[in-house]
């Protein structure tokens, strides 16, 4: 079972009490183009006595949650009535077409053009139930709605249970075109600044500040520890901070979509004691910090503990379902991967998104690099054979997170439209686009994909083959929209190892300079289109508990200090 937000339950609730939506009209819009030649006064799916005649029609090419719901729907309808409706396909055998007039048609069918060609006019969590002649039609965009949907039918003959006959109008018209009233437009004005300078807070910065002796730390301790964590991230003239809140498809905060992360509560089973996310975000604006929240949304955690999650959660759900795990989840190298070919999938990191959008002051959501974890054709065979349609797999695979990312893009336009939504790929080009097929070419190029890339540029002027100069005059051609900020991000990681093994000739640079970082950043300010940094990460300049400066980069935050451009601002 999944779980729902409580306003999402309440919405859909309200809306159950009325015979139609609670957006729209009481009845279908005169252009909706449902036919209207009705034969009788009432549709009669259970008769007194005898066999109606109707079957529950499932689509061959269907989406995965259109299969499910067709499934759903004659379940329910069995517990409902005692009634076992029978499963009829929409194939046609040698030119003998398999319709029958009385069908409860449920999702993508060959008969959807002729009863529903407004189907595709439907927003995200939309649905329409109706009747066209002696059929009954039930179409949404994507599970939300479809779920909606069939709450809607049931409700509608819920009352004729015990009477032993089952009816529907003839003009039967429950429809909600749009999906806003899932996630709320948030009156919040977001703090952003033109020129991004951020410090990202990963899980292992973080997760020592969390707990303390494996458990969740004080309420008053944490506070303590995470305003000296954004005081020090203030005083090195930074403006943002972007914090870890999704690293193992887990959660850094109570949430409905997704178990606690062991790196705060301690165990994937394990309450929250208080919001550390609240807290966090009251201390960085009380700084005048942005915050942006900043998830993985295709790795999960490893094989062996995403067995200690919850079945009341999807993730744990879907592991432990034979038809789901090795096709929703994928275990490579021993780590649990989230597969975004499928809708459902990419519902649930949809709904984790807009419950940190929804429910906390955040100024930006924020993906980072893990996209598809290996070029193995099994990983998703499954869906590519089913929906590839002749692609070749690099671009059936791009095509499927230009549908996640897109999505994330208008999920944030529908719920906070002032925040900004960031990616963050790895630096070198050919390997994001054909190795993780992340198409950054379209992202960068085109609106409604991001509002700013953020490539992570980890190398010195002295790399073989991807010195940082050459790299950012590359990131810029591919940032092209006007609506896409370029942001550049760095790391302290190489001045703490000393020194880069796969940098050819240029290995010992970090070793031998200790102003590389300070040359980066006078590099990206000089270049019109980017409008930001963004350094990886904190514990590499402090200890996150004590809060001692990192002496192995201790030397490149001071030639930092030295700039203008990172002056602290009174």
């Amino acid at each position: 079972m999944k779980r729902k937000f409580p306003l999402l339950m309440l919405l859909c609730a309200f809306c159950l009490l009325l015979p139609v939506s609670c957006a729209e009209e009481a009845s279908a819009p005169a252009d909706s183009d449902v036919p209207t030649d009705v034969l009788t006064d009432v549709l009669t799916l259970v008769p007194p006595q005898g066999d109606s005649g109707y079957r529950v029609i499932r689509g061959d090419l269907a989406e995965e949650y259109e299969i499910d719901a067709a499934i759903a729907f004659r379940k329910r309808f069995e517990e409902l009535t005692g009634t076992v409706l029978p499963f009829g396909d929409d194939w046609e055998r040698e030119g003998v077409s398999e319709r029958t007039e009385k069908e409860i048609v449920i999702g993508k069918t060959n008969r959807e053009d002729e009863y529903d060609p407004k189907r595709d006019e439907l927003s995200r969590g939309g649905y329409r139930v109706f009747a066209a002649g002696q059929r009954v039609v039930i179409v949404a965009p994507d599970e939300k709605g479809m779920n909606a949907a069939l709450d809607a039918f049931f409700e509608t003959i819920a009352p004729q249970a015990a009477s032993g006959q089952i009816t529907v109008p003839a003009d039967l018209a429950l429809f909600r075109a749009e999906g806003e009233s899932f996630y709320h437009r948030k009156d919040y004005e977001a703090l952003n600044y033109p020129e991004m300078k951020a410090m990202w807070l990963s899980q292992y910065d973080l997760n020592p500040v969390y707990t303390d002796g494996g458990r969740q730390r004080s309420e008053k301790s944490y506070r303590t520890l995470i305003r000296r964590v954004l005081t020090d991230v203030r005083g090195m003239g930074l403006n943002t901070v972007i914090v870890q809140l999704r690293p193992d498809a887990d959660s850094m905060y109570p949430s409905e979509v997704a178990p606690p992360s062991a790196y705060v509560t301690g165990g994937y089973n394990v309450d929250f004691k208080y919001d550390p996310l609240k807290i966090l975000i009251e201390e960085a604006h009380a700084l005048s910090l942005s915050v942006h929240g900043w998830i993985n949304p295709l790795r999960a955690m490893s094989a062996e503990k995403i067995t200690k999650v919850s079945t009341s959660f999807r993730l744990g759900e879907w592991y432990r379902d034979k038809s789901k795990n090795g096709t929703y989840l994928v275990t490579v190298d021993g780590n649990v991967y989230l597969n975004p070919a499928y809708e459902d999938v990419r519902e649930l990191i949809f709904d984790g998104a807009a419950e940190i959008l929804a429910n906390y002051d955040v100024d930006g959501l924020h993906m980072d690099d893990y996209f598809y974890p290996t070029t193995d054709p099994s990983f998703d065979s499954a869906a590519y054979r089913k929906n590839g349609k002749g692609k070749e797999l690099g671009a059936f695979r791009r095509e499927q997170l230009n549908l996640l990312v897109s999505g994330l893009w208008s999920l944030k336009e529908e719920i906070c439209p002032s925040a900004l939504f960031g990616i963050s790929p790895a630096g070198e080009t050919d390997r994001v686009y054909y190795d993780h097929c992340a198409d950054i070419y379209t992202w960068g190029a085109e609106k409604g994909y991001v509002d700013y890339l953020c490539p992570q540029i980890y190398w010195g002027f002295e790399h073989d083959t991807c010195a940082f100069d050459q790299m950012c005059r590359k990131w810029i051609t591919i940032a092209k929209s006007d609506s896409v900020r370029l942001v550049i991000g760095m790391t302290f990681g190489k001045a703490v190892a000393g020194g880069d093994a796969y940098a050819g000739s240029g290995r010992d640079e970090w070793s031998e300079h200790k102003d590389i970082l300070s040359r980066c950043v006078s590099y990206a300010e000089k270049q019109k289109k980017i409008t930001g940094i963004s350094f990886f990460c904190y514990q590499y300049c402090f200890d996150p508990v004590t809060g001692t400066p990192n002496g192995a980069t201790s030397l490149e935050r001071k030639n930092l200090a030295a700039l203008d451009y990172l002056k602290p601002e009174a």
